[in-house]
């Protein structure tokens, strides 16, 4: 038999690749050495992309800042000569501040900048940008920034690109934005959502509170993604409002987008493509995968492998931290089986304080339901 395990990382618990071997691990000693089981770890744009996407390539440390402008070491990963990959949360991501520190007025993507930056000086020909769990709503004006664009207010002084800054842009200089990424390099933003930028389920709105922010603030972040839309228009000619996905990571993919005529795609698919998936699946009897959370069926990495094995007709197994759906409600789907760490462990605390331990306790488990089902060869 043939099983491809393939997880997304559980938060603030472990990475995808370390997920993966665990279920493995443990479905091959309930199951036996005849099962031929394939890992595939996966992400959606988020945090954990970069090491998806370089496993097979090469990790590189760089200094830059986080969102509130503090220094750290983040990543950035080499897939080939050719194609370079950042992942915005490295630097600008919310798991970096305390809760108590999360205002999205306050933070900005300058950092993520500075990643993209250091990507260009790889000599990559093409760059992808991870954009998802950030703590910023800055329209990418400060990742614009690292790039050579200056923000300047009425009296063109220059603006510190933060999101209670949006609406006091009047001019946008860029005279020293680097003309690689015009002319020399494809900029690929990977998107974990398909919100635009403003609107009812744009960045501020349906995503900013998430971040720190107040009503207040999230109605004066709104109105500062509208106005900055406005002057990504008149400075690049670009309306990227709309576009689906403009809205991720606190609309850095909007600043993209206008600044650098960037591609926005859907996250998953794009990592799913790099990484084979679709591939790993022909020819699979089960696929499994899980997530921290698994609480909905639709924008997230679980949802994408249970597409993906769906039309293959491939039934699915769920290992998640916490479970929220029904059996009966994931059926249609494909999806056969699901378990929860936290049952398992009898915790969430013990759940995350011992993951691997007990996802290879779970991915036992799903080869002993497996086996019970009567499709195991």
């Amino acid at each position: 038999m043939r099983v491809v395990v393939a997880p997304d990382k559980f938060r603030d618990s472990i990475t995808a690749e370390l997920a993966a071997e665990a279920i493995a691990r443990g479905f091959v000693q309930r199951a036996g050495d005849d099962a031929e089981v394939v890992t595939i770890p996966l992400a959606d744009g988020g945090e954990g992309t970069v090491l998806v996407l370089a496993r097979d390539g090469e990790l590189i440390d760089v200094e830059t800042v986080d969102a509130l402008g503090r220094p750290v070491s983040a990543r950035i990963g080499m897939l080939d000569d050719c194609t370079s990959v950042v992942e915005m949360a490295e630097a600008s991501g919310l798991w970096r501040l305390d809760p108590s520190e999360r205002n999205p007025m306050r933070t900005s993507t300058l950092g993520s900048g500075i990643l993209i930056a250091s990507a260009l000086e790889t000599g990559a020909r093409r760059i992808i940008v991870g954009a998802g769990g950030s703590a910023t709503v800055d329209a990418g004006l400060g990742a614009l920034e690292a790039l050579g664009v200056r923000a300047l207010n009425d009296a063109k002084n220059s603006l510190e690109p933060i999101g209670a800054n949006l609406s006091k842009v009047a001019y946008l200089d860029t005279a020293g934005l680097d003309r690689r990424l015009v002319t020399d390099v494809s900029v690929v933003v990977a998107c974990d959502v398909t919100a635009p930028l403003y609107g009812p389920l744009g960045a501020a709105r349906r995503f900013a509170s998430q971040k720190g922010a107040n009503p207040e603030e999230v109605e004066a972040l709104e109105r500062g993604l509208m106005h900055i839309a406005g002057i990504y228009e008149e400075t690049f000619g670009s309306e990227v409002a709309e576009d689906p996905g403009s809205g991720a990571a606190g609309g850095l993919a909007a600043g993209l987008l206008a600044a650098v005529d960037a591609d926005l795609v859907d996250g998953f698919d794009l990592v799913a493509q790099i990484t084979g998936l679709d591939s790993a699946l022909e020819g699979a009897d089960l696929v499994i995968t899980g997530e921290g959370s698994f609480d909905s069926v639709s924008g997230k990495v679980t949802a994408g492998v249970t597409r993906h094995a769906h039309r293959l007709g491939i039934p699915v197994a769920v290992v998640a931290g916490q479970t929220g759906l029904s059996d009966e409600s994931l059926k249609p789907m494909g999806i056969e089986m699901q378990l929860s760490l936290a049952e398992l462990a009898g915790s969430v605390e013990e759940a995350k304080a011992r993951p691997a331990e007990h996802l290879v306790t779970g991915g036992a488990q799903v080869a002993a339901w497996w086996a019970r089902t009567g499709k195991a060869v």
